[in-house]
């Protein structure tokens, strides 16, 4: 069988262990500045390691250090919750999370204080009950605050962290019951809480790590999909997209800027480049309130793809004719021409609706620029007077 080491032995590896997960944290922090949550999770970490020192420095000698001490613990806990509110951009501290700040200090001092106010003394046992039951409370609030975030598609670094933190409470538990002769071996009982250490500091920590590189991951993905001018997405991005629309009266709306060269020999490829800009902000939000998507697919191309429950190509056109300026820059005019078509039922691809629309979009154009063919050899002339700098109604 293992031999089980002593109680110091393990209080020196948590120790050291969440001082380096501190320094880790620290040194990342120093190369990305402006992620601050890392300092709530490198302060929760040292300041963790701060306290068992405490404890150790303590032992035998109870009294209101040693109550300052449990406090502690509950914001080590709270500090990384900071940190995950601070990671998702909401402010890092409210004032219901005085909670568990409150419950391991109380878990403590309650016993201590019913005997100063006169009450018959509380026996040793149910005492340290009262701590494991605090602890407990701190970590399980903590915990269920930290998987429940702003993230409601909870990465798999955030579970991690937060079942760790809540890994806790099986083994304060235990711990309790034991006050109370449920288990015989006190040694034991009493290395319960570094033993979790052993286990749980190292995926707590690794968890939190792993939700910046899951972010960033997810980032470059989306940025890999997305044109780099508009950010609205690229035809790889599109090929993702279209796969949630795809179904029989799905408009396709094809999206083209009147003269564009002109525009850029004229007033310079930087008003050009604003022109493009433009369509992508004001025309990808008319696609999105109708629970469309937007991508630019060539030079001055741009595709709108809208469900079939939207009420198409039509209506999304008066909305599009609103929202766009009628100057941009130092373009005093500018105009764009559309062409739309429909999925039709048993077809399994956007592209024969896509190749309708782009043969429509040219036909507006041949027909005089400015205007909108949703229908094969029919053209609205002038139907897309800029109006209006909104998608709302004013």
């Amino acid at each position: 069988m293992f031999k089980l080491p002593d109680i110091e032995t393990l209080r020196l590896c948590s120790v050291l262990a969440t001082f380096a997960f501190g320094l880790v944290f620290a040194v990342i922090w120093h190369g990305r500045r402006s992620d601050n949550y890392l300092l709530y999770w490198s302060g929760s970490s040292f300041l963790y390691g701060a306290v068992l020192i405490g404890f150790r420095l303590a032992a035998g000698a109870p009294g209101p250090g040693v109550t300052v001490l449990f406090g502690l613990l509950g914001v080590t806990d709270v500090l990384l919750l900071c940190g995950i509110r601070h990671f998702d951009g909401l402010p890092p501290f409210r004032a219901w999370m005085t909670v568990p700040l409150l419950t391991s200090l109380l878990g403590h001092a309650a016993p201590a204080a019913l005997s100063f106010l006169g009450w018959a003394p509380v026996p040793a046992a149910a005492a340290q009950a009262a701590e494991s039951l605090g602890l407990s409370l701190t970590v399980g609030i903590v915990g269920v605050a930290m998987i429940r975030g702003r993230e409601r598609n909870c990465s798999d670094g955030r579970i991690m962290a937060g079942a760790a933190i809540l890994a806790y409470i099986p083994g304060y538990a235990l711990a309790a019951a034991g006050q109370f002769g449920a288990y015989s071996h006190a040694s034991l009982l009493a290395m319960l809480p570094m033993l979790m250490d052993q286990l749980l500091l190292g995926v707590l920590n690794l968890g939190l790590l792993a939700m910046p590189a899951r972010r960033a991951q997810a980032q470059l993905r989306e940025a890999a999909l997305r044109d780099p001018l508009t950010r609205a997405w690229n035809r790889a991005g599109l090929e993702v997209q279209k796969q949630r629309l795809l179904r029989p009266g799905a408009a396709v709306v094809a999206i083209d800027v009147d003269h564009f060269k002109r525009i850029n020999d004229s007033f310079g490829h930087a008003v050009g480049d604003e022109v493009l800009v433009t369509i992508s902000r004001e025309v990808g939000r008319c696609a999105s309130s109708l629970g469309g998507e937007l991508a630019r697919i060539g030079g001055d191309e741009f595709l709108v793809i809208l469900p079939a429950t939207a009420e198409g190509a039509a209506f999304f056109a008066e909305r599009m004719r609103a929202s766009l300026p009628a100057t941009v820059g130092s373009c005093p005019e500018w105009s764009v021409s559309v062409g739309a078509a429909s999925v039709k039922r048993g077809e399994e691809d956007f592209l024969p609706a896509m190749a309708r629309a782009d043969a429509r979009l040219y036909h507006a154009k041949a027909a005089g620029w400015d205007r909108v063919a949703a229908r094969s050899g029919a053209c609205r002339p002038g139907s897309l007077p800029h109006q209006s700098t909104t998608c709302h109604p004013r």
